[in-house]
């Protein structure tokens, strides 16, 4: 019987403002560790997007994670909480169909 490898997995974690402290995005990141051991994955990637607005696509931790996806490198992306990713239901659904087509699960968090 084939032992499954581990699930490959991104963290992500992204703050908007300023007003916020300047490890906000690290300190995200670093609350999803319950969730990768639950997963029973490893963390491949970790990306963050300090003092970027969620409506933007074009943030670079998260081109970075596309990208990743894209080439098969990772199996899942998990985040504190899903509006760090997409801050309304159109780029919920966009991130969604990007990494489905890939075969990235959606977001957990």
């Amino acid at each position: 019987m084939l032992t499954p490898l581990p699930r490959r997995i991104a963290l992500y974690g992204r703050h908007s403002t300023i007003m916020q402290t300047a490890s906000s995005s690290a300190d995200q990141v670093a609350a999803c560790a319950p969730v990768v051991g639950f997963l029973g994955g490893k963390v491949v990637a970790t990306q963050l997007d300090p003092q970027l607005s969620g409506y933007r696509r074009n943030r670079p931790g998260l081109q970075l994670l596309l990208r990743a996806a894209e080439a098969g490198e990772i199996d899942i992306i998990v985040c504190k909480s899903l509006d760090r990713l997409a801050r309304d239901a159109e780029d919920v659904a966009w991130l969604g169909k990007k990494l489905a087509y890939h075969r990235a699960p959606a977001p957990h968090g």
